[in-house]
């Protein structure tokens, strides 16, 4: 669902994503975040 949203944007929209939590525990520090993050947006 959040897909079909994000490719029917317009183009000129601009859009951010973050965490809507905190992820202790889940990552070895604010770069691996940062790295998954940015694999996971080039996923979509």
């Amino acid at each position: 669902m959040l897909l079909k949203w994000l490719i029917n944007l317009p183009k000129r929209v601009m859009w951010y994503s973050s965490p809507a939590c905190a992820s202790f525990d889940l990552f070895k520090n604010y770069e691996d975040r940062g790295e998954q993050f940015k694999q996971a947006v080039k996923a979509l």
